[in-house]
């Protein structure tokens, strides 16, 4: 096995959108929904 030197960050770049509010009852709902949909096919397929 090989074994990398740890590399540190030099340079810190800003975030490149501004950060967001809370999300609403409907995009959670909606969001969610996907995160449940992909686990669950990931699962079937044993991933």
């Amino acid at each position: 096995m090989t074994v990398l030197p740890s590399v540190e960050p030099t340079l810190a770049l800003p975030p490149l959108v501004e950060p967001a509010g809370e999300l609403t009852r409907e995009e959670i709902a909606r969001y969610s929904r996907h995160l449940i949909i992909r686990m669950s096919a990931s699962r079937v397929r044993g991933g």
